[in-house]
C-alpha cells in the first residue's frame, strides 16, 4: 500500500490476491503499525483545476474513459489492501 509506483503496486496487489485466493498468504506479519496513514502516491502528482474533455485533447472518448477507470482501479488496489489489513488484524 505504501508503494507510489502504479505498475509496481498493481503487480504486488495482483500477486497478493493470488496468494490470498490460494491460501498461501502469510498474514501473521500484519500489525496495526504496519497500516500506513495514507496510501503511497507519487511525490508530486500533477493536479489540474479542470480536466479537459476528450475532444479538447483530441482523444477518442474510450481513451478518456479508460484513463478515468485507471484512477478508479488504483483506488481499488488501495481498498484491497485495507480489507487485507482489517481481516488480518481481526484474526
Amino acid at each position: 500500500m505504501r508503494n507510489p509506483v502504479l505498475r509496481e503496486k498493481i503487480a504486488i496487489t495482483t500477486n497478493a490476491a493470488k496468494q490470498w485466493q490460494d491460501g498461501r498468504m502469510d498474514t501473521g506479519i500484519v500489525t496495526q503499525d504496519s497500516l500506513p496513514d495514507t496510501p503511497g502516491r507519487p511525490a508530486k502528482p500533477i493536479l489540474m483545476e479542470r480536466v479537459p474533455s476528450h475532444t479538447e485533447l483530441g482523444l477518442p472518448l474510450f481513451i478518456h474513459i479508460l484513463h478515468s477507470v485507471a484512477h478508479i482501479e488504483l483506488n481499488a488496489c488501495d481498498m484491497y489492501w485495507v480489507c487485507i489489513y482489517v481481516r488480518c488484524l481481526r484474526q
